[in-house]
């Protein structure tokens, strides 16, 4: 048995093959940034069951090697595929200065109602077909508070949906439910070896990638108006120059940009479980106990009370699989064959449309 340091370092290692997907953009309503949809369909005359809604983990895309296999086996088995990518991730444009994280959540919500609802879907497809929300690490404590906050909407006003929510489940693989435990992860003597410099290479990539956006906030600003602005926005360069570990992106970028007191007060927001309470479709988080990266802080007695809470939630525990890993034997990785971390979550979507 690999532990889950080698899960999550020989995962990260498996070749990328190319998936040429079919681009989508809507424009968000909130600041008229590009929100990127790609897609993978079944080939025409194949079986259709129904359509998988994906949201990749922090600094993921429709390229990351994860997310490739996911979606070939999605399509394999049957469901059209959308990679919906995080603002500037990738190769999802980012045309405005307001970027995204954990909490997050406008882009996936206009979505849900604009491409994702019963009617939407019947419009692109010639019929009805059943939707499911599929998350990995950050991106499921997007998807869920996303759920989670379109439900108290469509309780106010289910007209929002033609009376039928879209969704009809979620499932949740390897989330960092508690997010200040999760960056005490990269932290430890493990963390800060294996794990901190390649997430901070691609974090910072990332901010240097969008530098001019950043320091687009300040146009046609007074020197006032100015100050006020996040350091990210006023002096790119020095803000820069802060950040040594990931908790300093989310204190001085995320937390500054999106006004929250600091970065503890926003890991209490991305807080995953709480959102799963609100949550009235079914729901499955899929967690293992050797994650380096999200941890184990939220167990099996955690999700004891959350799933006694609410009927529709259920959690699953692997006793190994690391983070992004689920390692298999020598044979199977070469030979390229679908693991738990693609076909689990798909046979959990063939359970829920078969139901």
């Amino acid at each position: 048995m690999y532990s889950g340091h080698i899960h999550t370092i020989l995962g990260g290692a498996r070749l990328p093959k190319r998936v040429e997907y079919e681009r989508e953009l809507l424009t968000a309503k909130s600041d008229g940034n590009p929100i990127c949809m790609d897609w993978l369909k079944v080939k025409e005359g194949d079986p259709v069951k129904g359509v998988i809604l994906l949201i990749p983990g922090l600094g993921n895309y429709g390229q990351t090697n994860y997310i490739q296999r996911f979606v070939r086996l999605s399509v394999r088995r049957g469901y059209h595929c959308c990679v919906l990518t995080p603002r500037g991730m990738g190769s999802a444009p980012l045309t405005t200065p307001n970027i995204t994280c954990v909490t997050f959540t406008s882009d996936i919500r206009q979505a849900l109602r604009e491409v994702f609802s019963a009617d939407a879907v019947v419009s692109r497809f010639g019929r009805s077909l059943p939707v499911i929300g599929v998350g990995y690490s950050c991106g499921a404590n997007t998807l869920i508070m996303s759920v989670a906050q379109e439900f108290d909407d469509f309780d106010k006003n289910a007209a929002v949906y033609g009376g039928k929510f879209p969704l009809i489940g979620v499932i949740s693989m390897t989330a960092p439910n508690e997010m200040a435990y999760s960056a005490s992860m990269l932290r430890t003597r493990m963390g800060n070896l294996l794990y901190k410099r390649p997430i901070m290479t691609a974090l910072r990539k990332y901010l240097r990638k969008h530098k001019k956006m950043f320091e687009s906030a300040r146009d046609g600003l007074t020197e006032e108006e100015v100050s006020k602005l996040p350091l990210i926005h006023r002096n790119f360069d020095e803000c820069f120059k802060k950040l040594k570990i990931p908790r300093d992106i989310d204190e001085h970028v995320v937390a500054a940009h999106f006004k929250y007191k600091d970065e503890f007060v926003y890991y209490a927001d991305g807080y995953a479980p709480k959102y799963v309470r609100r949550v009235r479709i079914p729901i499955l988080n899929i967690s293992t106990q050797d994650d380096p990266i999200a941890g184990y802080l939220v167990n099996v007695d955690d999700w004891t009370e959350v799933c006694n809470e609410n009927d529709n939630a259920v959690y699953v525990e692997f006793p190994t699989g690391g983070h992004f890993g689920f390692v298999q034997n020598p044979l199977k990785e070469f030979s390229q064959i679908f693991g738990v971390l693609e076909s689990f979550p798909i046979d959990a979507v063939d359970s829920l449309v078969s139901s």
